[in-house]
C-alpha cells in the first residue's frame, strides 16, 4: 500500500503499474498534501487513518487485479477533513500540479488496465 512503485518497460508509456496494487501516494500523488501543517480535527483524523490502516493491513491483499489500494476508500472521509482543513484556503499552483499529476497517472493506469494487454489477469 505504501512502498510498491511503478515498473519500467521498453515500450510506451514507458512505465506500468503492478496489477495487484501499487503505492497510494504514487498512483494519487495529490494526497501528499494530508501533511501540511494546520487544520482543527488534524489529530483525530491521523488517529482515525493509523487505526483503519491498521485493519486493512491485517486483511494483508489491496484486493486483486487493479491500480492502487481500493481498500482505501474507507480513509476517504478523514482524508477529506484533512486536505479541507489543513492549508491555506486558496487553491495553489502546487495543488494544481499535483492534481493534475494524479489525474495522469490514474487515467494512464485506466486506460493500460482497459485498452492494452499490459495489464491483463
Amino acid at each position: 500500500m505504501v512502498f510498491e512503485g511503478f515498473r519500467d518497460d521498453p515500450n510506451f508509456p514507458f512505465i506500468t503499474f503492478d496489477p495487484f496494487g501499487c503505492s497510494i501516494l504514487l498512483s494519487s500523488p495529490f494526497l501528499f498534501l494530508l501533511f501540511r501543517n494546520g487544520g482543527k480535527y488534524k489529530v483525530i483524523c491521523w488517529i482515525a487513518i493509523a487505526l483503519l490502516t491498521f485493519i486493512l493491513w491485517c486483511h494483508g491483499n489491496p484486493g486483486g487485479w487493479q491500480f492502487s489500494y481500493r481498500y482505501a476508500m474507507i480513509l476517504l472521509p478523514w482524508m477529506f477533513l484533512l486536505l479541507t482543513g489543513n492549508g491555506p484556503p486558496t487553491i495553489t499552483v502546487t495543488e494544481i500540479s499535483l492534481f493534475a499529476v494524479s489525474v495522469a497517472i490514474n487515467a494512464t493506469a485506466t486506460w493500460l488496465f482497459l485498452w492494452t494487454d499490459k495489464i491483463q489477469p
